[in-house]
């Protein structure tokens, strides 16, 4: 099985929809998960197990209509099964019209239903602690009918240079910090 996630928008977004990834993970094991995002976010889901493959929409994708025809005709090749629109613009539509994909999912909107096999009313309050945005992503596995127990908080993986530079950053001002014991970060 082959799954895209796409989530064309900005540091936030991406995090929280990476939660997608991670359930689809976790139900899936041994599909191939892709995420799609733009790539001055790439950063912020560096180090993240749940994907395979980052699809980075670049700036010459962008700007060159020959570029971002390349581009689809990439997604096109990959033959996804699934493909999971979080960000539900025209630059994503094209690339869930090309994707071939036989299970497209995204929030419903009028006029966009002969775009996706399934839509999901987007909620317009939270009804949990985890908050209305979490809750809405999530709910975009809703017609997968996963049977898990979701994960429903982003983890920012770190490398291990990155875990020694802000020791050291910290240690070097006096800033206390509290014990590696007790902080969990994922590199």
């Amino acid at each position: 099985m082959k799954i895209l996630v796409i989530q064309q928008k900005m540091i936030g977004d991406v995090l929280v929809s990476s939660l997608l990834c991670d359930n689809l993970r976790k139900a899936y094991p041994n599909a191939q998960i892709d995420y799609m995002v733009y790539e001055s976010t790439r950063a912020v889901v560096e180090g993240n197990s749940s994907f395979d493959n980052l699809v980075l929409f670049e700036k010459k994708h962008q700007i060159s209509k020959w570029e971002y025809f390349k581009l689809l005709q990439s997604i096109r090749a990959e033959k996804y099964d699934i493909v999971i629109d979080a960000y539900s613009k025209l630059e994503s539509w094209l690339v869930v019209l090309f994707s071939g994909a036989k299970q497209k999912i995204s929030y419903w909107k009028k006029g966009r239903d002969f775009l996706y096999t399934d839509t999901v009313k987007r909620k317009k309050t939270s009804s949990t602690n985890l908050g209305l945005i979490i809750e809405q992503r999530l709910s975009l596995l809703d017609p997968l009918h996963l049977d898990i127990k979701l994960d429903t908080f982003p983890r920012i993986y770190v490398s291990q240079k990155e875990k020694e530079f802000a020791t050291s950053l910290f240690e070097s001002q006096a800033i206390i910090c509290c014990s590696p014991k007790n902080v969990q970060l994922f590199v």
